[in-house]
């Protein structure tokens, strides 16, 4: 899926808000859904978005769901984001010409910096509270089935790799001889994953996902793939996506073992105790969510996912990733030390 849409002002519907459009920003963080930063014409800030209907394929499933987690965290006293009416129906989704389009108040505030504990612990916590808050939450649809299952994602790979459906197997073959090696180094944490409980989470809980406010602490800005899950794929991310220095960059850097304790700890802090089996391969988080995202670049299978510069981005993307997951794998110790520290063993 490679992603082309107009990116100003004019490509949004002019009746999506009630008071206009003044100006648009495209938003370049996010690889899935189209995003600007709105301004109208009484000042109000907005963030507007054209849905991915090739990645979510039932869009009412997604504005359901969005209505029980918001109202479920708002009843637990957590700060989230307020979807707006749109359009002249005022409903939450608005189509025009084959496009989706849905808004919310935009959230004042600054991410998260890049290795500061400080920061990484706070994000820590407020996803550790958003799962907590969504405990015992039902009726949501699993929007993309099966979204973290590592074993699962190995085998598409392997298949995509043995049908070679754009020539570019080859391209792949010494990544994917080193996602395989890594694979049959940690199989028995791959295959123990299928034994955790099941739970309601976010599954997208990177760092860039949350804002800092000035006035609510951090907040979560993105619910579209809150569903059945495990908390250890929230804990995995929110590792993946901050001990990585820049998108799409490879280092040689030694992997901060205190950025990953802060995380864990302040999950810890936020969602309260984790069930034995969760505690045992939390120190593999990181690595395992690591792992599955080099596999989900979908580089061999033709860029079915997330939108693309070039023809081997998804490819680099994927490179990126798996050097990560070595360096991962080498400070294993260490992680395993420190995540015990921080959630108890």
């Amino acid at each position: 899926m490679i992603n082309r849409q107009p990116r100003g002002r004019s490509a949004i519907p002019r009746d999506l808000l009630p008071d206009g459009v003044v100006t648009a920003h495209p938003i370049a963080v996010g690889h899935i859904h189209t995003t600007w930063k709105v301004l109208d014409d009484r000042g109000g800030r907005w963030a507007v978005q054209a849905l991915a209907r090739s990645i979510f394929d039932d869009l009412d499933a997604l504005t359901h769901n969005l209505e029980i987690v918001t109202g479920a965290l708002r009843r637990a006293g957590l700060a989230t984001i307020e979807p707006a009416e749109v359009g002249p129906d005022r409903t939450l989704t608005l189509e025009v010409d084959a496009r989706v389009w849905r808004a919310s108040r935009w959230i004042e505030g600054r991410p998260p910096t890049a290795g500061d504990l400080d920061d990484a612990r706070l994000v820590g916590e407020t996803f550790g509270r958003f799962d907590a808050a969504l405990s015992g939450v039902d009726g949501l649809v699993e929007v993309i089935p099966d979204f973290h299952d590592p074993g699962r994602r190995f085998r598409l790979l392997d298949s995509a790799l043995a049908a070679d459906p754009v020539d570019r197997a080859a391209a792949a073959a010494v990544l994917a001889r080193r996602l395989h090696e890594v694979q049959t180094r940690i199989f028995g944490e791959i295959a123990y994953w299928r034994r955790l409980p099941r739970r309601v989470v976010h599954n997208d809980a990177k760092a860039a996902n949350a804002i800092i406010t000035p006035t609510s602490g951090a907040v979560v800005i993105d619910v579209d793939t809150v569903m059945p899950g495990t908390v250890l794929s929230d804990i995995g991310e929110l590792v993946r996506s901050a001990v990585r220095s820049t998108e799409d960059t490879t280092t040689t850097e030694p992997v901060d073992v205190s950025l990953v304790g802060e995380i864990a700890a302040g999950f810890a802090d936020g969602f309260g105790p984790l069930d034995p089996a969760e505690i045992r391969l939390a120190p593999w988080a990181g690595l395992i969510l690591t792992v599955e995202n080099a596999v989900r670049f979908h580089f061999v299978a033709g860029d079915v996912y997330f939108d693309v510069g070039t023809s081997d981005h998804n490819l680099r993307r994927a490179e990126d990733q798996v050097d990560l997951a070595e360096r991962l794998e080498a400070s294993m110790s260490e992680i395993t030390d420190v995540v015990g520290t921080s959630i108890g063993s």
